[in-house]
């Protein structure tokens, strides 16, 4: 039996026009939307109508299945208080998925997992956090491990953040969605 490779021409016009269907209709829920890569934003839906009448998972609910009806396609959308936990989400469960992260239940869920699954832990980061490992006690790997990983570890519990937050009164309103997009939007 021969293999044979088959080339398909690429459709990029039909990427980027479903990259602006899809950000019109994130755009029915804020305006503010970052792009992050080829195709994923972040939604900053804090303080809209939207979240407050429907909740954080309805609302993710409802933009991935907007996107499915309307346009064919599945999403995976990561919902939190924070742009870590949302991409961590958005690729927690695929396809066609929300996951939340919320202040109550992250240290269930995303503890468990390996640092390199957060956005921003690469080679040496694990590396170096691996080395840590098995020395000491627990409490005493726990200060190592803090201690390794400094800000990026407080970053992905959430500690500075949340205080950011509870300082101003949002603390448990706050939801960042990381859907799919594209970094430029031209005509």
């Amino acid at each position: 039996m021969r293999s044979v490779l088959l080339i398909v021409p690429p459709h990029f016009d039909r990427y980027l026009r479903f990259s602006r269907m899809a950000r019109e209709i994130y755009a029915d829920y804020t305006d503010l939307v970052e792009p992050f890569g080829l195709d994923e934003v972040w939604c900053d839906v804090t303080g809209t109508q939207k979240l407050r009448e429907r909740g954080m998972e309805a609302l993710a609910n409802e933009i991935r299945e907007r996107v499915k009806f309307e346009l064919g396609i599945t999403v995976s959308v990561g919902a939190s208080w924070n742009k870590i936990f949302a991409k961590l989400g958005s690729d927690y469960k695929k396809p066609d998925a929300v996951t939340v992260f919320t202040p109550e239940n992250y240290r269930d869920k995303v503890w468990p997992l390996p640092a390199a699954d957060l956005l921003g832990v690469g080679r040496a980061t694990e590396r170096k956090l691996a080395s840590r490992r098995g020395r000491g006690g627990h409490q005493e790997h726990r200060q190592q491990h803090d201690h390794a990983a400094g800000p990026l570890l407080r970053r992905g519990r959430g500690h500075r953040l949340l205080d950011a937050l509870r300082e101003r009164g949002r603390a448990h309103e706050g939801v960042r969605l990381s859907l799919p997009g594209r970094r430029t939007w031209g005509p």
